[in-house]
């Protein structure tokens, strides 16, 4: 199904004048290039300037599985005297363990140049963490997906001529976020 004004096929390309080469029209959309893979643990993390947020400090440290989740359910409370502070959602104290803690320790001292002790304290309530920011983001784009189909005039003119019903849960938003 393609919402109205959509067209299944692409537009002919048109001579771009004067070159001889053949151009998409303004209006073909660009895929955009694969994300890249994450560097492994064993290399350096990239530095990241002292005024980064933790979302782009995650993403710059290298880490993966159980470690990057750990960093992705904490929320930065500062750094001072070499001391990091985190807290961390007590839904995901269970990600909570000392290899995980050790690592996250050790690429954040890489990241920042200098010997770092990490202190993580699950906090007594949900935090504004990483991920849950990313969740509430996805959210909002779902409801916004829904949206979009009610308010689209060739759904509205199928569920008038033929008693149509969107499914629950059928819709998705673009991209599902995986462009990053």
């Amino acid at each position: 199904f393609r919402p109205a004004g959509g067209s299944p096929a692409s537009p002919p390309p048109v001579s771009v004048a004067g070159s001889g080469r053949k151009a998409m029209p303004a209006s073909t959309p660009v895929r955009k290039a694969a994300a890249p893979v994450p560097a492994a643990l064993d290399t350096p993390a990239a530095p990241s300037p002292a005024d980064a947020n933790w979302d782009q400090r995650i993403e710059t440290l290298g880490l993966e599985g159980f470690a990057k989740q750990l960093a992705r359910h904490c929320q930065w409370r500062g750094s001072e005297a070499g001391t990091v502070r985190l807290a961390l959602d007590p839904k995901f104290k269970h990600l909570l363990q000392d290899d995980r803690r050790a690592t996250l320790e050790q690429a954040l001292g890489t990241q920042l140049g200098e010997t770092v002790r990490l202190v993580i304290e699950v906090a007594k309530e949900a935090v504004g963490t990483p991920a849950r920011l990313e969740q509430e983001r996805n959210l909002e784009r779902q409801r916004a997906a829904e949206t979009a189909i009610e308010a689209d005039p060739a759904v509205e003119a199928l569920k008038k001529s033929f008693g149509a019903k969107v499914r629950a849960g059928s819709v998705q938003p673009l991209g599902n976020g995986a462009e990053k």
